[in-house]
């Protein structure tokens, strides 16, 4: 499955607790796993297909 997310966040909180602008896959990482928890908060049941494809929505 190819999906994509944002590769840059401004987080108000950062290393070292000043706020900052990260990129990397780790943002894009955490992006997406927050979608997968919301997607599994509204439908705990969810299947790996009915996720998949609700990532493939535009969010």
């Amino acid at each position: 499955m190819a999906t994509s997310a944002p590769g840059i966040a401004d987080l108000p909180v950062g290393s070292g607790g000043d706020a900052g602008r990260y990129a990397g896959t780790s943002i894009a990482t955490a992006y997406t796993a927050r979608r997968v928890a919301a997607i599994l908060n509204q439908d705990p049941d969810a299947d790996r297909e009915t996720i998949l494809k609700r990532l493939k929505e535009t969010p």
